[in-house]
């Protein structure tokens, strides 16, 4: 069977699906069953799962997708699509594994892929990124892909891939960064775009725009959205309980909360929670209006485990935020679900407030012989004496250092130094190459900014540290 042919299937297929003709759709594909074509069969199996999906039957989608793969082979877009039903039906094991041999896959075959499978399995890797609290590398696949696409020629991809990128740096609660983006998203969300991409470029505005604007501009546009008919229940959850979230975790907008306090317990029609995640943020909504003294908080931390990595964060980060006496009972549990990120997602989470910053974006550096561990990561500073030089140095004023903090260097003894007092201009120059290598480190091994800032009159700290003497 020629490409044309299964172009044909495809395209007829989705013509008689948008028609409202399911049984005509079905009763076509059955016209193939007889062809011995595995292609053909795969591609047909695919579309009739797809169709299952996106009808909300997840359960059956799974089904056929499984038993489609069994008999037909593998293929990167069913895989996609298997891993997209297994997240709906919240089946984390096995959407672990199929999400696993999607990233494989993507790898084996990514120069042979067409762009219209590139985007979708990006797009998807880079939400189910999101869910495991992997926002920095979510946000690298966006990136990626927006380097692919043209916004002129493919403006409904382009604007769901910025839209996805705005909504991700819009969830953190700060408005920082947040104009250019915005103003990009407003201007493609304009063009002729599918109603999906005009849902998530909506969907990321009024995130947006309660963060860099106000309420009443974020509200009025959620309103907007919500009276258009084509507009589902599900649209309308997902956009509402993203922008409680962000109302909760912004704690010093009090004339905001204000706002949307009014607005959320004026709906009549406010969908009602659909998982564990919107179930405690109007829980937590709750509270807050009865202005109760017996904060439950065991009641919230159930089911927790239940929830996505990226979902238990965002819950006891606003947790911390709104009940500050709480943070103690709970900042183990939401360092350890940090731990395993990368400082990039784990800048990210932590610009969500919630804890106190002092307390959380400490970062550990422990240096024993010539093996130096950043947090969990090592490396071997064997050939680099100057640096192991200058943390001992680091290491001999106290255990822990803030940002902000001048480490004093007028004894600090440089490789190839002769002065037991004060620096020479070599030595400043040989201090200014160490810190220049340390920073350098420390971006390229371990994914962060800078951490020293090199002056004249001494060494000043970006970020807050925890040193380790060595033993």
């Amino acid at each position: 069977m020629a490409t044309s042919q299964f172009s044909f299937i495809e395209e007829h297929f989705w013509a008689l699906v948008n028609k409202s003709q399911v049984k005509e759709a079905e009763t076509f594909l059955e016209s193939f069953r007889e062809d011995t074509n595995p292609t053909c069969q795969r591609m047909c199996g695919h579309l009739r799962g797809q169709m299952h999906l996106e009808n909300g039957d997840a359960d059956r989608a799974i089904q056929i997708f499984e038993t489609t793969l069994q008999n037909h082979g593998s293929h990167i877009r069913l895989v996609c699509d298997l891993a997209c039903g297994l997240y709906m039906k919240d089946q984390k094991t096995k959407w672990r594994f199929v999400k696993q041999k999607l990233e494989q896959l993507l790898q084996l075959h990514d120069e042979r892929l067409c762009m219209d499978t590139k985007y979708r399995v990006l797009l998807c890797l880079a939400k189910f990124d999101e869910e495991e609290g992997k926002v920095g590398e979510a946000m690298q696949k966006l990136n990626a892909l927006l380097t692919l696409l043209d916004p002129t020629q493919e403006a409904s991809k382009s604007v769901r891939v910025m839209a996805q990128l705005l909504r991700i740096r819009s969830a953190s609660g700060t408005a920082v960064g947040l104009g250019a983006i915005y103003r990009s998203v407003l201007e493609l969300q304009q063009k002729e775009t599918s109603f999906t991409s005009y849902v998530d470029a909506q969907h990321a505005l009024i995130l947006a725009e309660y963060c860099l604007c106000n309420s009443e501009i974020a509200l009025a546009r959620m309103k907007k959205l919500f009276e258009l008919p084509k507009c589902t229940e599900a649209d309308k959850a997902l956009v509402f309980y993203d922008l409680l979230d962000l109302a909760l975790i912004r704690v010093s907008e009090d004339s905001e909360w204000s706002a949307f306090k009014a607005f959320a317990t004026a709906w009549t029609h406010r969908p009602p929670p659909t998982e564990i995640l919107e179930e405690k943020l109007w829980c937590i909504f709750e509270i807050l209006e009865a202005q109760t003294d017996n904060f439950p908080l065991q009641q919230l931390q159930q089911d927790l485990t239940e929830m996505t990595v990226a979902s238990q964060i965002r819950i006891l980060s606003i947790i911390a935020a709104r009940f500050p006496n709480t943070q103690s009972s709970i900042q183990r549990n939401f360092n350890l679900l940090l731990d395993s990120l990368s400082q990039t997602s784990q800048r990210y989470w932590r610009q969500r407030g919630g804890f106190e910053t002092q307390e959380i974006a400490k970062i550990k550096l422990h240096l024993i012989g010539t093996k130096l561990t950043w947090n969990t990561k090592q490396i071997d500073l064997e050939a680099k004496p100057s640096l192991i030089r200058f943390i001992s140095h680091c290491l001999s004023f106290r255990e822990a250092l803030t940002a902000g903090q001048k480490i004093p260097i007028e004894n600090f003894q440089t490789a190839g130094s002769k002065h037991q007092i004060g620096l020479t201009e070599s030595d400043h120059d040989r201090l200014r190459m160490t810190v220049f290598h340390l920073n350098k480190i420390v971006k390229t091994k371990w994914e962060t900014g800078p951490i020293l800032k090199w002056k004249k009159d001494g060494v000043y700290l970006l970020v807050d540290l925890i040193l380790y003497r060595p033993t």
